[in-house]
């Protein structure tokens, strides 16, 4: 026994706009992947390196709770076999599934950029313009080469008079009195801090000086009386030795 089922235009598109909404549907994550109903562009993580494929999850961000979240395990190829970092996110082109039914996305690794050690920089030194047009003259260097040219100390530097911070806290670099060069200067924004911490230190002198003065005072007068006690001592002293001579005589 055979049904047949008729529709109406109307019903039949209404039909096929669900299908694709629901075919179309990616807030839900599914065993193999994202549901591709649209762009097959998509952020991934990767979170385990691997041969010939790395793992990692889709990146999806949650508009209402403004959260990025980590869903569908997905598999990840780096286009020209460069090493991918774990915990990176990559932009990834959806390229199909794997024998597991993982989708597989497709990422370029960002360039590396010469820093040092055997990398090399053209660096243009002359340009001359003559009738078959311009000539430049270019100096080859190392990236070894650079590191050691760049000056990374300000002392370092060949116009900088002063060889040392010691002694130079807050100061301001300012150009020297010859204006052939730096050095550390007076910093003008804490002067007057400076002058009221100097006029303090120095009422503190001030007032220790009047101590010490009214110490020393004391003192000769302490003076004065031990020299009475040794006056009256020698006295005493040479009353007792006439005494012994008296006792003494015959």
């Amino acid at each position: 026994m055979s049904s047949a089922y008729g529709f109406t235009e109307d019903s039949a598109r209404r039909i096929a706009r669900v299908v694709k909404a629901v075919e179309g549907d990616t807030t839900e994550p599914t065993r193999i992947g994202p549901m591709l109903g649209g762009s097959t562009m998509s952020v991934v993580k990767v979170t385990a390196l691997g041969s010939p494929l790395n793992t990692g999850q889709r990146v999806d961000y949650h508009a209402s709770a403004n959260t990025m979240n980590d869903i569908n395990e997905v598999k990840i190829k780096e286009v020209s076999g460069a090493a991918l970092t774990v915990g990176q996110r990559y932009m990834g082109q959806f390229s199909g599934y794997d024998s597991t039914g993982k989708p597989v996305f497709v990422v370029k690794a960002p360039p590396v950029v010469p820093g040092g050690g055997s990398a090399v920089i053209d660096v243009v030194t002359d340009v001359q313009c003559g009738p078959e047009g311009l000539t430049l003259s270019t100096v080859t260097f190392s990236g070894a080469d650079y590191s050691n040219a760049v000056i990374r100390n300000f002392l370092a530097l060949s116009d900088v008079t002063q060889k040392s911070y010691t002694a130079n806290q807050g100061r301001c670099v300012v150009v020297n009195a010859a204006q052939t060069g730096l050095e550390f200067g007076v910093n003008t924004g804490t002067l007057t801090a400076d002058l009221t911490a100097i006029k303090a230190d120095i009422v503190t002198l001030k007032s220790d000086v009047v101590t010490i003065k009214a110490n020393v005072l004391t003192l000769q007068g302490q003076m004065t009386t031990l020299q009475g006690k040794v006056t009256t001592l020698e006295s005493g002293y040479a009353d007792l030795l006439a005494r012994i001579i008296v006792l003494e005589a015959p």
